[in-house]
């Protein structure tokens, strides 16, 4: 309850923080096979490998599966969350069956990652450009990100990530090592 209650208060601030900020390749290679059971499953596994010096206080999930200190559901019926902390267009919605999310606690622009699962039949390359337009328009107002990555994981998987390079960064490292077959595709400068 006291993570529910943290989680609803953080939230307006995470969202104010929000609307006031308004390819190299790499992957790994081990298990590339592996298929995961959901999204969560690929951002606990980031998450589990974050150094200890990497960690950040973190919200993960939506209003409806809040959680603190890790990622989270995020539910599909909270569209408007998806498209403005997430970056995924709002006729994308449709092709996704499943989502996780994480975010820095205190401000979206130091940390942001969403993984999908999209339906079979989905244009992967289509879903990147889209997202890759999305994140590109955003109207950034107090400060701006300093990059985002659009990481592919097999079984029909995009990972989403943006922020500040310090904390970023180390995120987007323990994708790629430990993310079974993770390949970044998009690695583009957000200033």
């Amino acid at each position: 309850m006291k993570k529910i209650l943290a989680f609803v208060l953080a939230l307006p601030l995470a969202l104010s923080l929000f609307a006031c900020s308004g390819g190299s390749e790499g992957g790994s290679d081990a298990g590339a096979d592996a298929a995961y059971a959901d999204s969560l499953s690929i951002m606990n596994a980031v998450w589990e490998a974050l150094p200890e010096g990497a960690v950040f206080a973190a919200m993960g999930g939506d209003a409806e599966n809040a959680v603190m200190d890790e990622p989270g559901v995020h539910s599909l019926d909270a569209v408007d969350s998806l498209n403005s902390l997430f970056a995924i267009p709002l006729d994308l919605v449709a092709s996704i069956d499943d989502a996780a999310t994480v975010m820095h606690a205190m401000n979206s622009n130091t940390l942001t990652a969403i993984a999908c699962h999209f339906v079979d039949g989905t244009d992967m390359d289509a879903a990147v450009s889209a997202i890759q337009t999305e994140i590109e328009g955003k109207q950034w107002m107090c400060g701006c990100p300093d990059k985002y990555v659009i990481a592919e994981v097999p079984g029909n998987y995009l990972v989403l990530v943006y922020g500040v390079n310090d904390v970023a960064g180390p995120f987007i490292d323990a994708m790629t090592a430990n993310v079974a077959g993770c390949e970044i595709v998009v690695d583009a400068p957000l200033a």
